[in-house]
Protein backbone atom coordinates (compact mmCIF):
# COMPACT_ATOMS: atom_id res chain seq x y z
CA UNK A 1 0.00 0.00 0.00
CA UNK A 2 1.11 3.37 -0.98
CA UNK A 3 0.01 6.51 1.21
CA UNK A 4 -1.75 7.67 2.49
CA UNK A 5 -1.76 10.80 0.72
CA UNK A 6 -3.51 13.91 2.17
CA UNK A 7 -5.27 15.30 -0.88
CA UNK A 8 -8.49 18.39 -1.26
CA UNK A 9 -12.02 16.90 -1.58
CA UNK A 10 -13.72 17.34 -4.65
CA UNK A 11 -10.71 18.97 -5.80
CA UNK A 12 -8.52 16.83 -8.98
CA UNK A 13 -5.08 16.02 -8.04
CA UNK A 14 -2.29 14.03 -9.28
CA UNK A 15 -0.90 10.81 -7.19
CA UNK A 16 2.80 9.92 -7.82
CA UNK A 17 3.43 5.86 -7.28
CA UNK A 18 5.70 3.25 -8.06
CA UNK A 19 5.28 -0.20 -9.52
CA UNK A 20 7.85 -3.32 -8.42
CA UNK A 21 8.58 -5.98 -10.61
CA UNK A 22 6.48 -9.35 -10.01
CA UNK A 23 9.27 -10.36 -7.94
CA UNK A 24 8.87 -7.59 -5.52
CA UNK A 25 12.84 -6.84 -6.09
CA UNK A 26 13.44 -3.94 -8.83
CA UNK A 27 11.08 -1.33 -9.97
CA UNK A 28 9.21 -1.94 -12.65
CA UNK A 29 10.10 1.73 -15.38
CA UNK A 30 8.03 0.05 -18.63
CA UNK A 31 4.89 -0.27 -17.61
CA UNK A 32 1.30 0.66 -19.96
CA UNK A 33 -1.70 0.66 -18.25
CA UNK A 34 -4.60 -1.52 -20.07
CA UNK A 35 -8.47 -0.93 -19.25
CA UNK A 36 -9.60 -2.37 -15.40
CA UNK A 37 -5.50 -2.27 -13.99
CA UNK A 38 -6.39 0.87 -12.15
CA UNK A 39 -9.55 1.01 -10.09
CA UNK A 40 -11.41 3.46 -7.56
CA UNK A 41 -13.35 2.41 -4.50
CA UNK A 42 -14.92 5.45 -2.37
CA UNK A 43 -15.57 5.09 1.66
CA UNK A 44 -15.63 1.23 1.21
CA UNK A 45 -18.00 1.16 -1.64
CA UNK A 46 -17.86 -0.77 -4.92
CA UNK A 47 -15.00 -0.65 -7.06
CA UNK A 48 -15.27 0.50 -10.75
CA UNK A 49 -12.45 1.63 -13.27
CA UNK A 50 -10.69 4.73 -12.17
CA UNK A 51 -11.64 8.03 -15.27
CA UNK A 52 -7.93 7.86 -15.94
CA UNK A 53 -5.87 5.53 -16.35
CA UNK A 54 -1.74 5.79 -15.40
CA UNK A 55 0.91 7.41 -17.02
CA UNK A 56 4.61 6.44 -17.13
CA UNK A 57 6.72 8.77 -15.50
CA UNK A 58 10.17 7.37 -15.98
CA UNK A 59 11.45 6.00 -12.80
CA UNK A 60 7.94 6.30 -11.44
CA UNK A 61 4.32 6.63 -12.07
CA UNK A 62 1.69 9.03 -11.59
CA UNK A 63 -2.29 8.79 -11.96
CA UNK A 64 -4.82 12.04 -12.26
CA UNK A 65 -7.77 11.17 -9.94
CA UNK A 66 -11.19 13.54 -11.05
CA UNK A 67 -12.73 16.05 -9.09
CA UNK A 68 -15.82 13.66 -8.84
CA UNK A 69 -13.77 11.17 -8.11
CA UNK A 70 -12.19 12.89 -5.11
CA UNK A 71 -15.79 13.35 -3.18
CA UNK A 72 -15.27 10.76 -0.51
CA UNK A 73 -13.67 10.82 3.00
CA UNK A 74 -11.31 7.68 2.16
CA UNK A 75 -10.55 6.84 -1.35
CA UNK A 76 -8.29 3.55 -2.63
CA UNK A 77 -7.03 2.67 -5.84
CA UNK A 78 -5.87 -0.76 -6.06
CA UNK A 79 -3.48 -1.09 -9.18
CA UNK A 80 -3.63 -4.95 -10.58
CA UNK A 81 -1.97 -6.00 -13.55
CA UNK A 82 -5.55 -7.70 -15.79
CA UNK A 83 -2.90 -9.88 -18.08
CA UNK A 84 0.34 -11.74 -17.31
CA UNK A 85 1.51 -10.26 -14.06
CA UNK A 86 4.70 -7.86 -14.90
CA UNK A 87 4.25 -5.79 -11.80
CA UNK A 88 3.80 -6.73 -8.20
CA UNK A 89 -0.09 -5.91 -7.25
CA UNK A 90 -0.60 -2.64 -5.13
CA UNK A 91 -3.00 0.01 -3.91
CA UNK A 92 -2.92 3.65 -3.27
CA UNK A 93 -4.69 5.24 -0.68
CA UNK A 94 -5.81 8.90 -0.10
CA UNK A 95 -7.50 11.16 2.99
CA UNK A 96 -9.16 14.01 2.05
CA UNK A 97 -9.89 16.97 4.07
CA UNK A 98 -11.04 20.58 3.69
CA UNK A 99 -15.13 19.80 3.67
CA UNK A 100 -17.61 18.95 6.34
CA UNK A 101 -17.66 15.28 4.30
CA UNK A 102 -13.99 14.52 4.44
CA UNK A 103 -11.83 12.67 6.51
CA UNK A 104 -10.22 15.72 7.54
CA UNK A 105 -12.58 18.69 8.22
CA UNK A 106 -10.29 21.14 8.41
CA UNK A 107 -8.91 23.55 4.95
CA UNK A 108 -5.20 22.81 5.31
CA UNK A 109 -5.41 25.29 2.01
CA UNK A 110 -6.69 28.33 4.31
CA UNK A 111 -4.09 31.45 4.17
CA UNK A 112 -1.70 31.59 6.98
CA UNK A 113 -0.38 34.46 8.67
CA UNK A 114 3.41 35.28 8.13
CA UNK A 115 4.65 36.47 11.56
CA UNK A 116 8.29 37.78 11.23
CA UNK A 117 10.48 39.48 13.52
CA UNK A 118 9.57 42.74 13.23
CA UNK A 119 5.80 42.03 13.51
CA UNK A 120 6.27 39.71 16.29
CA UNK A 121 8.68 42.90 18.15
CA UNK A 122 6.01 45.43 17.35
CA UNK A 123 3.29 42.69 19.23
CA UNK A 124 4.96 42.80 22.14
CA UNK A 125 5.70 46.65 21.77
CA UNK A 126 2.04 47.11 21.46
CA UNK A 127 1.34 49.71 24.19
CA UNK A 128 -1.86 48.71 26.28
CA UNK A 129 -4.32 51.08 28.08
CA UNK A 130 -7.91 51.67 29.11
CA UNK A 131 -8.63 53.58 25.53
CA UNK A 132 -6.44 51.19 23.33
CA UNK A 133 -7.66 47.62 22.98
CA UNK A 134 -10.37 47.22 25.23
CA UNK A 135 -12.99 44.95 23.58
CA UNK A 136 -14.33 43.14 26.28
CA UNK A 137 -12.95 39.93 24.43
CA UNK A 138 -10.26 41.00 22.88
CA UNK A 139 -6.15 39.52 23.90
CA UNK A 140 -5.68 42.81 24.76
CA UNK A 141 -8.18 43.55 27.23
CA UNK A 142 -7.41 39.84 28.78
CA UNK A 143 -3.69 40.12 28.87
CA UNK A 144 -4.34 43.86 30.75
CA UNK A 145 -6.34 41.88 33.34
CA UNK A 146 -4.01 39.33 33.92
CA UNK A 147 -1.30 42.27 33.91
CA UNK A 148 -3.31 43.75 36.92
CA UNK A 149 -3.27 40.15 39.07
CA UNK A 150 -0.17 38.21 38.89
CA UNK A 151 2.73 39.78 36.58
CA UNK A 152 5.50 40.33 38.49
CA UNK A 153 8.90 42.85 36.70
CA UNK A 154 12.19 41.82 37.43
CA UNK A 155 14.23 43.30 40.65
CA UNK A 156 15.58 46.61 39.72
CA UNK A 157 17.96 48.98 42.07
CA UNK A 158 15.60 52.34 42.97
CA UNK A 159 17.54 55.92 41.92
CA UNK A 160 16.53 57.31 45.14
CA UNK A 161 12.83 58.34 47.07
CA UNK A 162 11.24 60.77 49.48
CA UNK A 163 7.93 59.72 52.09
CA UNK A 164 5.70 60.04 49.05
CA UNK A 165 7.44 58.73 45.64
CA UNK A 166 10.26 56.44 44.55
CA UNK A 167 12.46 57.18 41.40
CA UNK A 168 12.72 54.16 39.46
CA UNK A 169 15.61 52.97 37.71
CA UNK A 170 16.49 54.64 34.26
CA UNK A 171 15.74 51.18 32.80
CA UNK A 172 11.58 51.99 33.11
CA UNK A 173 9.43 52.94 31.38
CA UNK A 174 9.01 56.91 29.75
CA UNK A 175 5.67 56.38 29.44
CA UNK A 176 3.64 58.85 31.74
CA UNK A 177 0.85 56.93 34.55
CA UNK A 178 2.29 53.00 32.79
CA UNK A 179 2.94 51.65 36.30
CA UNK A 180 -0.18 53.23 37.69
CA UNK A 181 -2.37 50.54 40.04
CA UNK A 182 0.86 48.45 40.72
CA UNK A 183 2.39 47.44 43.65
CA UNK A 184 5.90 48.61 44.25
CA UNK A 185 7.55 46.19 46.73
CA UNK A 186 10.76 46.87 48.40
CA UNK A 187 12.67 44.02 48.38
CA UNK A 188 16.47 44.85 49.55
CA UNK A 189 18.29 47.64 50.96
CA UNK A 190 16.72 50.52 52.77
CA UNK A 191 13.41 50.43 53.27
CA UNK A 192 12.99 46.78 52.78
CA UNK A 193 10.06 44.80 53.41
CA UNK A 194 7.37 47.52 52.51
CA UNK A 195 4.93 47.58 49.56
CA UNK A 196 2.97 50.92 48.31
CA UNK A 197 0.67 51.15 45.72
CA UNK A 198 1.82 53.65 42.99
CA UNK A 199 -1.13 56.24 42.02
CA UNK A 200 0.86 58.59 39.80
CA UNK A 201 4.13 58.18 37.35
CA UNK A 202 6.15 60.71 35.13
CA UNK A 203 7.96 58.72 32.92
CA UNK A 204 10.48 61.83 32.25
CA UNK A 205 11.56 61.73 35.49
CA UNK A 206 10.99 58.06 36.33
CA UNK A 207 9.42 59.45 39.98
CA UNK A 208 6.35 57.33 40.76
CA UNK A 209 3.85 58.72 43.71
CA UNK A 210 2.48 56.57 46.40
CA UNK A 211 -0.62 55.64 48.06
CA UNK A 212 0.39 55.57 51.58
CA UNK A 213 3.79 57.34 52.57
CA UNK A 214 6.77 55.60 53.40
CA UNK A 215 7.50 54.55 56.75
CA UNK A 216 11.15 54.32 55.50
CA UNK A 217 11.90 56.51 52.34
CA UNK A 218 13.72 54.69 49.76
CA UNK A 219 16.87 55.59 48.57
CA UNK A 220 19.94 54.32 46.02
CA UNK A 221 20.38 51.10 47.74
CA UNK A 222 16.94 49.95 47.49
CA UNK A 223 16.08 47.36 45.83
CA UNK A 224 12.08 46.80 44.22
CA UNK A 225 9.81 44.77 42.50
CA UNK A 226 6.25 45.77 40.35
CA UNK A 227 3.51 43.87 40.49
CA UNK A 228 0.79 44.41 38.56
CA UNK A 229 -2.71 43.87 41.52
CA UNK A 230 -5.86 46.17 39.85
CA UNK A 231 -4.32 49.00 42.37
CA UNK A 232 -6.29 52.10 40.87
CA UNK A 233 -9.77 50.76 42.59
CA UNK A 234 -7.79 49.53 45.51
CA UNK A 235 -5.99 53.04 46.20
CA UNK A 236 -9.66 54.79 46.08
CA UNK A 237 -11.12 52.32 47.97
CA UNK A 238 -8.45 52.63 50.87
CA UNK A 239 -9.09 56.84 50.65
CA UNK A 240 -12.82 56.79 51.14
CA UNK A 241 -13.45 57.59 47.36
CA UNK A 242 -15.90 54.39 47.01
CA UNK A 243 -17.52 52.53 50.19
CA UNK A 244 -17.01 48.85 50.67
CA UNK A 245 -20.39 48.43 49.68
CA UNK A 246 -19.90 49.23 45.95
CA UNK A 247 -16.50 47.68 45.81
CA UNK A 248 -18.14 44.36 46.53
CA UNK A 249 -21.05 45.04 43.80
CA UNK A 250 -18.84 46.04 41.13
CA UNK A 251 -16.42 42.62 42.06
CA UNK A 252 -19.99 40.80 41.71
CA UNK A 253 -20.86 42.66 38.40
CA UNK A 254 -17.56 41.79 36.99
CA UNK A 255 -17.48 38.36 38.14
CA UNK A 256 -21.04 37.72 36.73
CA UNK A 257 -19.94 39.08 33.51
CA UNK A 258 -16.65 37.04 33.26
CA UNK A 259 -18.85 33.60 34.57
CA UNK A 260 -21.75 34.58 31.46
CA UNK A 261 -20.39 35.97 28.64
CA UNK A 262 -16.51 34.97 28.73
CA UNK A 263 -15.99 32.16 29.76
CA UNK A 264 -18.49 30.21 27.77
CA UNK A 265 -17.24 31.66 24.68
CA UNK A 266 -13.83 30.73 25.55
CA UNK A 267 -14.79 26.66 26.10
CA UNK A 268 -17.02 27.66 22.72
CA UNK A 269 -14.18 28.48 20.79
CA UNK A 270 -11.69 25.52 22.18
CA UNK A 271 -14.64 23.04 21.66
CA UNK A 272 -15.41 24.13 18.03
CA UNK A 273 -11.46 23.60 17.27
CA UNK A 274 -11.50 20.24 18.85
CA UNK A 275 -14.71 18.69 17.77
CA UNK A 276 -13.53 18.11 13.52
CA UNK A 277 -10.55 15.72 14.93
CA UNK A 278 -10.44 12.62 13.03
CA UNK A 279 -11.62 9.67 15.94
CA UNK A 280 -11.63 6.14 15.97
CA UNK A 281 -13.58 3.28 15.44
CA UNK A 282 -16.41 3.59 18.19
CA UNK A 283 -17.25 1.23 20.24
CA UNK A 284 -21.07 -0.14 20.31
CA UNK A 285 -21.34 1.69 17.27
CA UNK A 286 -22.62 -0.47 13.90
CA UNK A 287 -19.50 -0.77 11.70
CA UNK A 288 -21.25 -0.43 8.39
CA UNK A 289 -18.65 -1.45 5.91
CA UNK A 290 -15.61 -3.95 6.51
CA UNK A 291 -13.40 -4.99 3.32
CA UNK A 292 -10.15 -6.98 3.91
CA UNK A 293 -7.61 -9.11 1.75
CA UNK A 294 -7.47 -13.04 1.84
CA UNK A 295 -3.78 -13.99 0.72
CA UNK A 296 -3.49 -17.78 -0.94
CA UNK A 297 -2.15 -20.33 1.01
CA UNK A 298 0.49 -21.83 -1.15
CA UNK A 299 2.56 -18.93 -1.13
CA UNK A 300 1.29 -16.51 1.52
CA UNK A 301 1.32 -13.36 -0.30
CA UNK A 302 -0.99 -13.48 -3.85
CA UNK A 303 -4.83 -12.16 -3.68
CA UNK A 304 -6.86 -15.52 -3.64
CA UNK A 305 -10.35 -15.41 -5.56
CA UNK A 306 -13.43 -17.08 -5.63
CA UNK A 307 -13.26 -18.31 -1.62
CA UNK A 308 -16.11 -18.97 0.58
CA UNK A 309 -14.77 -16.84 4.00
CA UNK A 310 -16.02 -17.40 7.08
CA UNK A 311 -15.64 -14.21 9.46
CA UNK A 312 -15.59 -15.13 13.46
CA UNK A 313 -15.47 -12.28 15.95
CA UNK A 314 -14.44 -12.02 19.80
CA UNK A 315 -15.15 -9.77 22.21
CA UNK A 316 -12.87 -8.66 24.65
CA UNK A 317 -10.80 -12.02 24.74
CA UNK A 318 -14.14 -14.11 24.38
CA UNK A 319 -14.75 -17.59 22.41
CA UNK A 320 -14.89 -17.03 18.35
CA UNK A 321 -18.81 -16.59 17.05
CA UNK A 322 -19.54 -16.87 13.60
CA UNK A 323 -20.65 -12.67 12.93
CA UNK A 324 -24.02 -12.04 11.90
CA UNK A 325 -23.90 -10.69 8.46
CA UNK A 326 -22.15 -13.11 5.55
CA UNK A 327 -18.65 -11.87 3.70
CA UNK A 328 -19.04 -11.55 -0.54
CA UNK A 329 -16.00 -11.01 -2.78
CA UNK A 330 -15.54 -7.71 -4.29
CA UNK A 331 -12.41 -8.60 -7.22
CA UNK A 332 -9.35 -9.35 -7.18
CA UNK A 333 -8.88 -10.90 -3.35
CA UNK A 334 -10.36 -8.70 -2.13
CA UNK A 335 -13.76 -9.57 0.27
CA UNK A 336 -16.27 -7.23 2.56
CA UNK A 337 -18.55 -7.65 5.04
CA UNK A 338 -22.09 -7.16 3.38
CA UNK A 339 -23.65 -4.81 5.65
CA UNK A 340 -20.46 -4.80 8.29
CA UNK A 341 -20.96 -5.96 11.79
CA UNK A 342 -23.66 -4.90 14.28
CA UNK A 343 -24.30 -2.29 16.94
CA UNK A 344 -24.18 -5.51 19.57
CA UNK A 345 -20.90 -7.01 17.65
CA UNK A 346 -19.19 -3.83 17.83
CA UNK A 347 -19.70 -3.31 22.02
CA UNK A 348 -16.60 -4.49 23.17
CA UNK A 349 -12.91 -2.59 24.02
CA UNK A 350 -11.05 -5.34 22.06
CA UNK A 351 -12.32 -7.14 18.90
CA UNK A 352 -10.48 -10.20 17.58
CA UNK A 353 -11.88 -10.90 13.57
CA UNK A 354 -10.52 -13.93 11.99
CA UNK A 355 -11.71 -14.90 8.19
CA UNK A 356 -11.40 -18.30 7.17
CA UNK A 357 -11.45 -20.19 3.40
CA UNK A 358 -10.17 -23.50 2.55
CA UNK A 359 -6.90 -22.81 -0.08
CA UNK A 360 -6.23 -19.26 1.73
CA UNK A 361 -4.08 -18.28 4.54
CA UNK A 362 -6.51 -17.27 7.95
CA UNK A 363 -6.81 -13.22 8.08
CA UNK A 364 -6.59 -12.01 11.67
CA UNK A 365 -7.22 -8.44 12.60
CA UNK A 366 -7.48 -6.50 15.90
CA UNK A 367 -9.62 -3.43 16.47
CA UNK A 368 -9.51 -0.88 19.63
CA UNK A 369 -12.73 0.49 19.46
CA UNK A 370 -13.15 4.02 21.27
CA UNK A 371 -15.17 5.37 23.56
Amino acid sequence: MQGPFLRKYGVETKIPFDLFEADGVDFKTDAVHASGDTKIMKDEGDEINTTNGFADEGQTYSIIISATEMEAARIKIPIVDQGTKVWLDDSIVIETYGHASAMHAMDLDAAQVDLTSASIDAIWDEVLTGATHNDATSAGRRLREASDVSIIRSVELAQGGTTTTITLNGNASSINDFYNGCVIIIIDGTGIGQARIVTAYVGSTRIADICIDWVTAPDNSSKYVLRGHGGTVIHEFLNGVITKAAFSSAMEARLAELDAVNLPADIDAIKAKTDNQPAGIPKNVALPQFVFVMASSSDHVTPKTGLTVTAEISKDGGSDVTATNNVVELSHGRYKVTGGFTQAEMNADILALRFSAPGADDRNIIIKTSS
